[in-house]
């Protein structure tokens, strides 16, 4: 499939420029370990706004991540908002459970329904995410959650 490019339009905001240049290629399909995937397109965005697509996003209502690179979302809706904001980051770390009713979840079915609207290209390529929350059942949902859907649409994009 040959590249193709072109500039992608979207409303000014605090955190990117009103267009991106970009490349959308065929990339393989194939699995990193248990977290990372293959898909079908890849963006690749102007130097520009480089640093805001390879964030990368720690969920958590209470802790801090190790290393300062991290962007923080203390609650789904902070989440939903970097991710509607930013786009994808190139790796999430969850925590499931996020004070009162909130977890994690909201922000797993966001991420994919934010995919599904975008033919499957929301979702970078090299997308990574780790899940340190010490709830185990949460830790599976969003585990299955999304290993399953990564596995369905790489599998369908082949």
């Amino acid at each position: 499939m040959p590249a193709v490019s072109g500039t992608i339009d979207f409303p000014l905001s605090d955190y990117a420029p009103s267009s991106v240049e970009f490349t959308a290629s065929k990339c393989q399909d194939r699995a990193f370990g248990a977290k990372r995937y293959g898909c079908l397109f890849q963006l690749v965005a102007s130097a520009a706004i480089e640093d805001n697509v390879t964030y990368r996003l720690f969920v958590d209502d209470i802790r801090d991540p190790v290393k300062s690179d991290w962007r923080i979302a203390r609650t789904s809706a902070d989440a939903i908002a970097l991710l509607e904001a930013l786009g994808c980051p190139r790796e999430i770390s969850f925590d499931h459970d996020l004070g009162g009713d909130d977890t994690a979840m909201r922000v797993v079915k966001r991420l994919i329904d934010l995919d599904l609207d975008s033919d499957g290209t929301f979702i970078p390529a090299a997308f990574a995410y780790s899940i340190h929350s010490a709830n185990p059942v949460g830790r599976e949902n969003i585990r299955g959650y999304l290993d399953q859907y990564l596995a369905v649409r790489c599998h369908s994009r082949s």
